[in-house]
């Protein structure tokens, strides 16, 4: 039989709360920046960078940044 507990003893004040919401609130906007920014970082890495040193600097083609996007992503099927 479950024991009753005075209300008294649950209540939690309002600065604690406060707190804990702003610091919730915080943790998920910092989360959320970091995502974002990591996706930003990845885009222009695989996006703009990845190509131009296959062609520049590794003397690949237009077909071996494609041979390696589509073996990256069959990588990624198999994985998931």
């Amino acid at each position: 039989m479950p024991t009753l507990r005075r209300a008294s003893a649950h209540k939690e004040s309002i600065e604690d709360r406060s707190v804990n919401v702003v610091s919730s609130r915080l943790s998920i906007g910092s989360w959320v920046l970091y995502d974002v920014s990591n996706t930003i970082f990845f885009a222009g890495v695989t996006g703009i960078f990845f190509p131009l040193w296959v062609v520049n600097d590794m003397g690949g083609n237009d077909a071996t940044i494609g041979f390696t996007v589509a073996g990256a992503m069959l990588a990624n099927l198999l994985v998931a």
